[in-house]
Parts: C-alpha cells; structure tokens; sequence
C-alpha cells in the first residue's frame, strides 16, 4: 500500500515531545531552589523558541503555497497562530519575571504555579491545533500538492534554520520518531549537509536517546552506508 508524505508527522512528533518534558519538569521544579528554575527556564526557552521557529515555517512556507493555490484556505491556521503566540509571549514574560527574582534567592512558588497552569493551557491548545493541521490542512496539502512537492516544503524550511536551531529542534525530534523514520532522517542529513554538523548532531542524538535505541541507530545507518 503506497502511503502519503505527511507534511507534519517529524515536527509535530518532536513538539509533543518537547510539550512532555515540558509539563513533567513544571511539576517537579521546586520554585524555592535557584538552579530547578534555572534548568525549567532552559528548558522552556528551547521549547518557546521551537515553537516560533515552527509557526514560522508553516506561515513562510507551506501556508504560503497553500494560499497561492487555495486562495483563503490558511486563514484559520494562521489565526490561531496569532492566538498561540499571543499565550506564548504572556509565558514569555512571565518566565522572564520569575527567572529574575529566583536569581535573588526569591521564592517564587506561586509564580510558577502560575506559569504551569499557562503551560497547560498553551499545551492544549496547541494539541487541539495540531490535531486541526494534521486533518484538515492535510487533505488540502494531498489534493493540491505532490508528494515530490511536499518533501521540497522540509526541504525548504530546513534551509531556513541556523545550524543551532536545527541542532535544538532534532534534539526534541529524533527521540520522538519510529525507527524507520530516524534512520530515514539522519541517512539524508548524512548525504546533504557538512560533516561536522552531523557529528554535531550524533551528539545530541547520543544524549537524549536510550543506549539500546541510539545503538540500533547507528548499526541501521552504518548498513545503509556499506
């Protein structure tokens, strides 16, 4: 049976990823201790900047050929961008306020029940959104795309993306994905880009994958290459 691309299967993976560790690390942050809030804000900083870099990507590039095709078929998604962003950057702020007063040696307890509960709604909210793309704008994308035409949007959002940011971005992704799916990954990394951003990229593999499954990885990948 021949199956579709899924245009948002490999970055929607690593955000439910990256949402999940998210929510975990909010409940076991003791506020009252500077460096757990040091490690949640890192942590948050990452999964904020994915977050922008993805809407991004989906407005400057697959949106935007939607909507050349399909004139007013993206208003939807591109609304509920703006919707996103507008809890994200509240967030924002708010972390960056409790940031600054733990570096005090403040107590900032109530501050970060306050900044999970928002974790929460902007989690929801952005699963219920995704939902909608991976239905919805995906029928729009398999009628009046090739597949061809779709692997070339990954393409070009890649090429989009500073070295650092894609070394952030599949630090989320690579774990969340079906074995197939990484050794299809990482095989085209390997052929196109620069040597040592794939080593770059081993490494943080490395780190945030089991023994076992990085040790299945590298055998499956060292086969394809023989």
């Amino acid at each position: 049976m021949t199956h579709r691309y899924r245009s948002y299967d490999v970055p929607h993976k690593g955000l439910r990823n990256a949402f999940s560790q998210l929510v975990v690390r909010c409940s076991t942050t003791d506020y009252t201790n500077g460096h757990d809030v040091e490690e949640l804000a890192f942590l948050a900083d990452d999964v904020f900047r994915f977050l922008h870099l993805h809407a991004h990507a989906e407005n400057d590039v697959v949106l935007a050929q939607l909507e050349e095709r399909l004139p007013g078929s993206t208003a939807h998604d591109r609304d509920d961008h703006d919707d996103l962003h507008v809890l994200q950057h509240e967030l924002e702020t708010l972390l960056a306020d409790m940031r600054g007063r733990s570096r005090k040696a403040e107590d900032v307890t109530t501050m970060g029940h306050t900044f999970a509960d928002g974790v929460h709604r902007l989690v929801a909210r952005h699963l219920e959104h995704m939902s909608g793309e991976e239905t919805t704008t995906q029928d729009l994308l398999w009628q009046h795309f090739t597949d061809e035409e779709l692997h070339g949007h990954a393409g070009i959002i890649m090429s989009k993306h500073a070295p650092e940011e894609l070394l952030m971005e599949l630090r989320f992704i690579v774990p969340a994905l079906s074995h197939p799916e990484r050794v299809g990954l990482l095989s085209t990394l390997q052929t196109v880009a620069p040597e040592p951003f794939v080593r770059s990229v081993f490494d943080v593999v490395r780190n945030n994958m089991t023994t076992k499954d990085f040790t299945k990885l590298e055998e499956a990948l060292s086969a394809s290459a023989a």
